[in-house]
């Protein structure tokens, strides 16, 4: 059945071809801004949604001056001498500005050294000191085949402390900002109810019926590329009887006897996910998660009855216990609904495992999201 559950997935999945996009504007060739929303794809493409019904539109670096999500400052498009010398168009990511600027490329790791030119010269373990030693050179007091720089390793931290040196000796005034223009997630806070049930399986080495209730507070960030990933801190009442069994009891008088068993907990999550469908229209959602399950408290009761009675059982003995956690892994599935104002409803299927205890559950939850700007 697990399987069959996962086929389906997929199989929508590979039906649904649009990535989830953030609002935002791509600036072009001839200076145009056009608003609309933007998907990070890999390998430096990114498409477009103008507003309206109008058709997606591909664009590689070479064809934009550069694309903006929200309204953070834009990622530009440049030309990039990569370490095996070639030139390539790139969307990359100011970081530190100055005499000599250090860049990243824009989702993707590497860094960048810029020079006030068109070209950016890509940074490598490698072949930084060397390309370090032919630009920084307008600073006599820096030498890049000193013992001390040499024997740095190649890292982002170090090298913006031997650009900062190098800023500082050739502009006196200078002074180091850091460019925090650029944030690919979109935050987004939440509450969500839940439950879940699982059939009859062994607890208390009998047959039993387990169900679990949830309420709790999620956060969230949501990239371009329909990457969604979020932090979930719940309350879990969960509760369990087992089947009624026939025991002997005193003056060997047969008794039909039961556990229920009761647990509050606190859950803490991790979660990562991929939205699909284009914004403002429902969106199919996939995911999974890894939480660990904190015991507040929990009781263990007995009841007992008379074998083949119609009355109630009776209490015979609790035992309580506290501090106990587990962790389980979750995999879910669902619709992202978008409301008004940068609202959005989720809906979703649930399979949870307890990973030591190996109880498995299944059920729905239901999510509310504020969406931030």
């Amino acid at each position: 059945m697990v399987r069959f559950y996962w086929l389906l997935c997929l199989l929508f999945v590979g039906k649904i071809g649009w990535a989830q996009g953030l609002p935002g504007y791509v600036l072009t060739t001839v200076g145009d801004t056009l608003r609309g929303d933007v998907v990070e794809k890999s390998g430096q493409r990114v498409h477009f949604y103008p507003a309206g019904d109008e058709p997606v539109q591909h664009y590689r670096p070479s064809q934009l001056r550069g694309y903006g999500l929200r309204n953070h400052a834009p990622i530009l498009s440049k030309v990039v001498q990569l370490a095996t010398g070639a030139d390539s168009a790139r969307f990359v990511l100011l970081q530190t500005a100055g005499p000599a600027s250090l860049y990243s490329f824009a989702n993707d790791q590497g860094l960048l050294l810029g020079m006030g030119t068109d070209t950016l010269y890509e940074l490598t373990a490698v072949n930084w000191h060397v390309v370090l030693n032919r630009h920084l050179r307008a600073c006599a007091s820096l030498r890049h085949t000193a013992p001390e720089l040499m024997a740095l390793p190649f890292s982002e931290a170090d090298i913006r402390r031997v650009l900062v040196r190098y800023n500082t000796c050739v502009e006196p005034q200078w002074q180091s900002r850091p460019h925090v223009n650029y944030s690919g997630w979109r935050k987004a806070v939440g509450v969500h109810l839940g439950m879940l049930r699982t059939g009859e399986r062994s607890l208390f080495d009998q047959e039993s019926y387990i169900q679990t209730r949830q309420a709790g507070l999620e956060w969230g960030g949501i990239r371009a590329s329909g990457l969604q990933s979020g932090i979930q801190l719940g309350y879990v009442n969960i509760t369990g009887r087992t089947r009624a069994v026939q025991v002997q009891g005193p003056n060997k008088m047969l008794l039909e006897e039961r556990q229920i068993y009761r647990s509050h907990t606190i859950s803490p999550a991790l979660t990562v996910g991929k939205r699909f469908g284009r914004m403002r229209r429902p969106n199919f959602y996939l995911g999974g998660g890894l939480g660990l399950a904190l015991n507040i408290h929990d009781t263990r009761e007995t009841q007992q009855r008379a074998a083949g009675s119609n009355t109630d059982f009776q209490r015979v003995s609790t035992t309580g216990n506290a501090g106990v956690g587990e962790l389980y892994a979750t995999v879910s599935t669902g619709v992202l609904l978008t409301l008004p104002s940068d609202r959005e409803v989720r809906l979703n299927a649930m399979y949870q495992r307890f990973l030591i205890s190996d109880i498995t559950l299944l059920g729905v939850q239901l999510a509310y999201y504020w969406l931030l700007k």
